[in-house]
């Protein structure tokens, strides 16, 4: 008879599919650099830059070293906001004109690597002083 048994092609197939099943998609890298806001751009250094889902659920966070560079491996293929903060600056989003703003949302596909993307941190600051009356004393209680 020249038919083979059903199981001898049908037993390979199940173990192919199984382990493509099982194959876990490769992961993405997002890297670049924290900058300030200056004329000539410096680094950042020890500022939290991190990786949120569009989706929600846990992301992924690092420190940038002293050259203000960072990098994000084990990236799962997504949607994500970049976000970068310190004490001193301004909270901000990879590719907001503005602090505050919402930035672009980075698409990462399996493994996909997203090289040298800057963020610009702006540099805070604080306005100090002291309300008084004509006389030179103190408003009291004034918000």
């Amino acid at each position: 008879d020249w038919r083979w048994p059903m199981k001898t092609f049908v037993a390979p197939v199940v173990l192919a599919s199984l382990l493509l099943a099982q194959t876990p998609a490769p992961a993405g890298h997002i890297s670049g650099r924290v900058v300030d806001d200056a004329e000539t751009p410096a680094p950042v250094r020890n500022a939290l830059v991190m990786l949120q889902p569009s989706s929600g659920g846990d992301g992924l966070a690092v420190v940038t070293d002293r050259d203000g560079r960072f990098s994000l491996g084990g990236v799962p293929a997504g949607r994500y906001t970049l976000t970068a903060q310190k004490a001193a600056y301004l909270t901000n989003n990879y590719g907001a004109k503005r602090p505050g703003r919402p930035g672009v949302t980075l698409v990462v596909t399996a493994g996909q690597s997203l090289p040298e993307l800057s963020l610009v941190l702006p540099r805070g600051s604080v306005i100090t002083g002291r309300l008084t009356q004509p006389d030179g004393a103190p408003f009291r209680e004034t918000q």
